[in-house]
């Protein structure tokens, strides 16, 4: 590693520890769980140039631009990410069952494993889990329904 991209990968490492979402994260203790989630690492040091700028990419909501594994081998974001139609149809769901966020937010919790710190990181699930809430929200959406008649 030149002198030129070490000086690079500490200021984004150090833009990466100042910004609020990682300081968020890491005070409710899902920093790491973010990390292994997204990177499949532990600790922020064990990313490349390419992955800390992925990593600052994800935390401002924007869609990362790497999508292939970096010389290491570790993914950078996972390829078999939910499409803008299943997301939009896991909103629309939302909107008719949970009164508010937070609920939301706890169930999914509850039916996948992830934490989610805003609602635009559904963009950071996979097709089989927004399936699976798809077909869960449905579920309790028909029922809602049919005990209303």
């Amino acid at each position: 590693m030149t002198e030129k991209q070490r000086k690079l990968r500490k200021c984004l490492l150090a833009k990466i520890h100042l910004d609020n979402f990682y300081i968020g994260a890491s005070q409710n203790g899902a920093w790491q769980e973010f990390l292994l989630n997204n990177f499949g690492v532990e600790s922020s040091a064990e990313l490349s140039i390419k992955e800390l700028i992925s990593l600052l990419e994800i935390m401002h909501g924007s869609k990362s631009a790497a999508e292939k594994p970096d010389f290491c081998g570790r993914r950078v974001v996972n390829n078999k990410l939910g499409t803008q139609k299943q997301i939009k149809k896991v909103f629309a769901l939302k909107n008719k069952i949970f009164e508010n966020d937070m609920n939301f937010i706890n169930f999914i919790y509850k039916h996948t494993g992830k934490i989610l710190w805003r609602l635009d990181m559904l963009q950071n699930m996979d097709k089989k889990e927004l399936t699976k809430l798809i077909v869960i929200l449905e579920k309790i959406r028909m029922w809602k329904k049919s005990k209303e008649l």
